[in-house]
C-alpha cells in the first residue's frame, strides 16, 4: 500500500492489510486492557466489518464499525458502539503519518477526531491511534500496538 489514495474501483483495497483479528494490551487511566478488533470484508466485499471488544478489569465495551465507499468512491465509515455513541467519518490524509497509514476523520458533538492504523512493514504490528483536534493542532489520545492474534 503506498498510500491512502482511495480512489479506483476498489476503495477498500486500503483496508487489506488490517484484514483478520488483531489484539493489543497494557495499561490504560482506568487500569490495564486488553482489545481485541478484527477485520473482514462482508456483503460480497463491498464493505469491511470491524468487531472491537475491549475488556477492563471492571466493564467490557464492545463497538461495529462498516467501512465502505461513499458516494463519490472515496472511503467512509460508519461506528456504533454499546454505549449508545455513534459516529461517521471519512477518508483523509495521512495528516504527517506514514505514507502506509490509513487515516479517517469524523466530527463528534465534542471534538473533531482523527484515527490511523500503521501496519509496521511485515512485523504483524498495527499502530493505532486516535488523536482529538484543538484550537492549536492535533492532541494524541491513545496509541496501541496491535498484534496480529
Amino acid at each position: 500500500m503506498a498510500s491512502n489514495d482511495a480512489t479506483g474501483s476498489d476503495p477498500l483495497r486500503l483496508l487489506d492489510p488490517l484484514l483478520g483479528p488483531w489484539v493489543a494490551e497494557g495499561e490504560s487511566p482506568v487500569g490495564p486492557y486488553l482489545c481485541r478488533r478484527r477485520f473482514r470484508r462482508i456483503l460480497d466485499g463491498r464493505y469491511v466489518q470491524m468487531d472491537t471488544h475491549w475488556e477492563y478489569v471492571s466493564s467490557e465495551f464492545d463497538e461495529l464499525t462498516v467501512f465502505g465507499p461513499d458516494e463519490t468512491h472515496g472511503l467512509q465509515y460508519w461506528s456504533f458502539s454499546s454505549d449508545g455513541d455513534r459516529s461517521v467519518g471519512h477518508l483523509t490524509s495521512a495528516g504527517g503519518r506514514s505514507d502506509q497509514a490509513v487515516v479517517f476523520e469524523s466530527l463528534a458533538p465534542i471534538s473533531r477526531f482523527r484515527y490511523s492504523y500503521t501496519p509496521i512493514g511485515a512485523s504483524g504490528v498495527i499502530v493505532f491511534v486516535v488523536e482529538s483536534r484543538s484550537r492549536t493542532g492535533w492532541i494524541q489520545l491513545l496509541e496501541h500496538h496491535y498484534r496480529a492474534a
